[in-house]
């Protein structure tokens, strides 16, 4: 496992891309695989930099810890605001564009990606973590 902190700020994703990408390609993972993940690891850190401090007004930190074999895990760590985005509803995508709710969408993608998606809150620390198979080339 390797671990990697840094400041939950927008500008610091590509840091981010770049670390968990590292750690994908000791493994060779395969190139449509590395994307979904990559889509992840955007949606989950972008949010986390949008809106896990936002109401103590502090800015905070990430944690990201990525463990790779015959599957990669990555776990996303912070101690904002308390938020579960697996309790989001689904976007409706029947519904007409001007009338949908903002938001979702991203979660979504993330489900719909993964294999796996699990969060946890305990001892004021939101932890979210994301799982997918690596097919052997």
């Amino acid at each position: 496992m390797k671990e990697f902190v840094i400041d939950a700020k927008q500008e610091n994703f590509e840091a981010v891309l770049d670390f968990v990408y590292r750690e994908l390609a000791s493994v060779d993972c395969p190139a449509d695989t590395k994307t979904m993940i990559g889509v992840a690891v955007e949606e989950i850190f972008v949010n986390v930099a949008h809106y896990a401090y936002r109401q103590t007004g502090e800015s905070g930190s990430v944690v990201i810890r990525v463990t790779v074999g015959d599957e990669v895990s990555i776990e996303f760590e912070d101690h904002g605001t308390p938020y579960n985005p697996l309790d989001k509803e689904a976007p409706d995508f029947n519904a007409p564009v001007e009338s949908r709710k903002i938001g979702g969408l991203g979660i979504h993608m993330v489900k719909h990606f993964m294999d796996q998606v699990d969060y946890t809150y305990g001892d004021g620390t939101n932890k979210l973590t994301i799982k997918k198979a690596l097919a052997v080339k």
